[in-house]
């Protein structure tokens, strides 16, 4: 028998991924071209506007989770980590169609092969090329598209199929295998490539439309077996990997700056309760006392300490409309560069906390987009968390902006936050609704505060955790102890040490179905995984 530990070790075993219709399969070839490990992630399409298809948000989630479920049978097996291999391989349904534009933005939702919507098309082009072209084809698609006068097509300027595009997001190639290409257009069997002259013929089909784009340039490339088809780049590991785990934040915001005195005792009893992440309210000086960087340094070590990761947030900021609110929060955060540096895999850079009361999101996006270029020109490295516009709670600032706001960061490590009181999260369709204004862009998001009820109204908490559980989504609820002026019933906790938890709040936030304790796991940072 072969020593497969050490042929995986060495980096020679080769990774296969198929995406099928209800199950994304991974599996790792040996040396005799056997499986020695695999992976599985269940999926399930589904009918949007009597379109059948996948979310991309379900396609990377997909592919993450079936590689990370292969990296826990590869360590099982063998007790190796997987962490290189010599070649990758994607398959995919065939047929399809993924149109996007000329930022590489996804124009409508990924049509896939269980479609038969493109009848008209199909007969058209099949009498046009005298060559039959099935309904589920990509060229029907594009064509029925334009049939039905349909807003996209005249920004298109890419389309491919679901391997085409995992393939490309992978290598940063759009590039495609001559049989997977044979389900998009037709090929010439003598070049191997898209028959130039049914180019021809539907470039001519399509003249009077005036579009601003040829069919052979928006198609990929077709390679046959052998040819250079790229390597896996770092954007790609990202997304195969994740950052090498899943990591789901489930923990308790801590009123730090208010109550300095009780921070050790209350890290320990969140860190008790089985969070791995508490967010740390602080304070820049312009309405509470400054948190110095000794200070701050110091309660980021007790969240390391007891081992959760430490979100660190701006509170002076709240509500303020004010763009000179959020540059005093962004100079607070380089005047502590020294208290992040070296410590980015343990601490979130939450910038401020719900900076604007009014739901501008042009505003939002114009204060963001300005402050996020800076803290990385000042050497910040940490994953950045912006909370959404209207004290948090405006999430369409997320969906109309968002993806501005993350382009602006040339890190590409920004993630957003939605607060979920009366207004955000008083009901499921709500709650659902504000977080897909993120997740529908392809932007992380988790919920950065949350209380069960509030001066807003009552807020469907049970609704929230159980949500971002089925979701991958992070939830952090607010907060520990301390909480005054009326709003006491926000505390989780009756005492500083945990040792009784609020009834309304408390013991459904750790305790429920789909509650902290139940749901939350530590951070890879601090496991030997």
């Amino acid at each position: 028998m072969a020593n497969y530990k050490e042929y995986i070790e060495s980096g020679k075993a080769i990774l296969g991924i198929e995406f099928g219709s209800t199950r994304i399969k991974g599996v790792l070839i040996g040396p005799d071209n056997e499986p020695i490990a695999q992976g599985n992630h269940d999926w399930e399409n589904q009918l949007v506007d009597n379109i059948w298809t996948y979310s991309m948000e379900k396609i990377q989630n997909g592919l993450q989770g079936c590689y990370q479920d292969l990296v826990k049978d590869v360590e099982a097996k063998y007790n190796v980590k997987l962490t290189k291999f010599a070649a990758l391989g994607v398959s995919a349904m065939m047929h399809g169609y993924l149109a996007f534009d000329e930022n590489d933005e996804l124009l409508v939702p990924f049509r896939t092969w269980r479609n038969t919507i493109t009848e008209e098309a199909s007969e058209k082009l099949t009498e046009l090329f005298s060559y039959h072209i099935p309904q589920r084809w990509s060229i029907a698609h594009l064509y029925q598209a334009i049939l039905n006068g349909e807003e996209h097509v005249k920004d298109v300027r890419y389309i491919t199929t679901l391997a085409g595009y995992i393939h490309w997001k992978l290598t940063g190639k759009k590039v495609l295998g001559n049989g997977d290409a044979a389900g998009m257009f037709p090929i010439d069997i003598a070049t191997k490539k898209f028959n130039e002259k049914m180019m021809d013929q539907f470039d001519e089909l399509t003249a009077e439309k005036n579009f601003p784009w040829k069919i052979r340039e928006i198609l990929p490339e077709v390679l046959v077996a052998g040819e250079d088809a790229g390597v896996l780049t770092e954007e790609g590991t990202k997304l195969l990997d994740a950052n090498g785990k899943e990591f789901i934040m489930r923990g308790i915001n801590h009123a730090h700056t208010w109550y300095l005195d009780e921070d050790t005792t209350a890290i320990k009893a969140i860190a008790e309760t089985g969070s791995n992440v508490v967010r740390v309210v602080c304070s820049d000086g312009e309405q509470w006392t400054k948190d110095t960087e000794d200070m701050l340094e110091t309660v980021i070590d007790l969240c390391i300490d007891n081992e959760m990761i430490a979100v660190v947030e701006v509170h002076d900021a709240t509500g303020k409309d004010e763009k000179s609110a959020l540059d005093k929060a962004t100079d607070y955060w380089i005047e502590m560069t020294n208290a992040l540096i070296g410590k980015e895999q343990y601490v979130i850079l939450n910038i401020a906390n719900e900076w604007t009361g009014g739901w501008n999101g042009e505003l939002w996006r114009d204060g963001y987009t300005e402050s996020i270029p800076k803290l990385r020109e000042a050497g910040i490295k940490n994953t950045i968390l912006v909370d959404a516009a209207g004290w948090g709670q405006y999430a369409k600032s997320i969906g109309d902006y968002g993806k501005e706001v993350f382009d602006s960061d040339p890190d590409k490590n920004t993630m957003f936050a939605v607060h979920m009181y009366g207004t955000a999260g008083k009901n499921s369709s709500v709650i659902e609704k504000n977080l897909k204004y993120a997740t529908d862009n392809g932007l992380c998001v988790i919920v950065g505060e949350f209380g069960y009820t509030h001066t807003d109204g009552d807020v469907d908490e049970a609704y929230i955790m159980k949500y971002c559980q089925e979701n991958g989504i992070g939830y952090i609820g607010w907060s520990w102890k301390g909480n005054s002026g009326g709003v006491e019933y926000l505390d989780i906790a009756n005492s500083w040490d945990g040792s009784v938890l609020s009834a309304d709040w408390g013991e459904n936030l750790v305790n429920g179905e789909n509650g902290i304790k139940q749901t939350s796991v530590k951070c890879s940072v601090f496991t030997k995984e």
